[in-house]
């Protein structure tokens, strides 16, 4: 008897997770992108303040990655998605409860943190996850199909979110508590736990916070390469995360595009990333590139990106700059997922996952305010607004090719 193709499509965990991630995304990027604006033009705060809120959204990257990661480690992966993504739901309907009254900006706050803190254990079960259903080689090629199912999100996402620019935040809140529903009953249908969530290695019992141990029972931050690349990462990660930050209140309040403008440069991003991401990962392997050399190139991309955003005067010039910074987001994200999946030890993945997303937040917690910082600074020099942001590009660039050079433990192109 034939299968049905969706049955075919979904026995494959890769793409039935980037499906689940597809659903994330959508519902996050709806309303994303119009935080700062609701807060800076519609609720009149400075943007200073404005701009605490991302640090106090990241700060839940935090605070949260080591109890993620030790739960994925010992508990169902799929069942900690389905708290994520359920969790997401209630606190999305809260958020639109506090935009019809108004509430004050503190509210606001302890709410983002904790819908931030619940999309952490998504994230981290999630990719723990994709890990226990792939072997080291097929781990690029499956988190590319991720990379592609969460910009299906972010791409529909925005643009949704500009075709609905008109109507009152609240409903955006609403519409994404919505989705966030949808995405749980999603993940309880489609990936059942089907294997038990490898046991640690044994031996002294460790902490709840200790983010895994290397070879020896060596902690992680022993680990001198590792800890290296995640310095470049925390660099990189400083700059992409002016994204979502300043760059959308730059791109209505200077360039001067309209909201539903922004939605569709949004768009770009992850349009970019659906064509491209599979392509460019098969011709980085096809060309034997090692991950590591895959790091340095993709943060000069970024460097570009954002740099060339000084010379922006209008939409298409905003959309050039993003389609440039989004190729070093296509090569970067995958070669950190192969090369912190094969170094973890058994039973510990998703332990050194949450130090890569420790590290993440700690610098999407900084990387925000001090864009706002700059942008309050230097809202009538473009150039030297970009140009000081850009730089942490380029110093990840340099980190990362003093890691391939030295070859401690560079990873294998796979």
């Amino acid at each position: 008897m034939k299968r049905h193709p969706f049955r075919r499509f979904f026995r494959d965990k890769a793409n039935a997770l980037a499906g689940s991630w597809t659903i994330n995304s959508i519902a996050y990027s709806i309303v994303y992108p119009f935080i700062p604006v609701y807060l800076y033009q519609t609720r009149h705060l400075p943007m200073e303040q404005a701009g605490l809120v991302f640090p106090v959204m990241a700060s839940a990257s935090i605070f949260v990655p080591p109890l993620a990661g030790w739960l994925s480690d010992h508990l169902p992966r799929t069942w900690l998605m389905r708290i994520g993504q359920g969790g997401r739901a209630a606190l999305f309907f809260s958020l639109a409860l506090l935009i019809r009254c108004e509430a004050p900006f503190w509210l606001f706050c302890i709410f983002f943190f904790l819908n931030a803190g619940t999309g952490v254990i998504f994230e981290n079960s999630a990719d723990a996850y994709l890990s226990s259903v792939t072997t080291p080689a097929e781990r690029a090629r499956a988190y590319s199909k991720i990379r592609i199912g969460t910009n299906i999100g972010w791409a529909a996402g925005p643009a949704l979110g500009a075709f609905l620019a008109s109507l009152p935040y609240d409903w955006l809140f609403f519409m994404t508590s919505v989705i966030c529903f949808c995405s749980e009953r999603y993940i309880r249908y489609v990936l059942p736990e089907r294997r038990r969530v490898p046991t640690p290695e044994p031996g002294k019992r460790r902490s709840l916070f200790d983010l895994g141990a290397g070879e020896g029972g060596t902690p992680l931050w022993k680990d001198r390469y590792i800890m290296a690349i995640l310095g470049g990462v925390f660099l990189m990660v400083m700059l992409s995360s002016q994204l979502y930050s300043v760059l959308s209140v730059y791109s209505t309040h200077v360039v001067g595009i309209t909201k539903r403008n922004l939605g569709f440069v949004y768009f770009f991003n992850g349009f970019t990333i659906i064509i491209g991401q599979i392509p460019v990962t098969l011709l980085l392997t096809k060309l034997k590139i090692s991950h590591n050399w895959r790091l340095v190139i993709g943060a000069l991309f970024y460097f570009c990106g954002y740099f060339t955003l000084s010379f922006a005067h209008g939409f298409l010039d905003l959309v050039f700059s993003v389609i440039v910074l989004t190729m070093g987001e296509i090569i970067v994200q995958v070669a950190l997922y192969a090369v912190i999946t094969a170094a973890a030890p058994p039973g510990r993945v998703g332990r050194y996952l949450s130090g890569w997303v420790l590290t993440r937040g700690v610098a999407a917690s900084l990387g925000p305010y001090v864009g706002s910082l700059l942008f309050a600074r230097f809202t009538s020099q473009p150039l030297m607004l970009w140009a000081s942001l850009s730089s942490f590009g380029l110093l990840a660039a340099l980190v990362f090719a003093a890691i391939a050079l030295r070859k401690d433990r560079t990873a294998p192109a796979l």
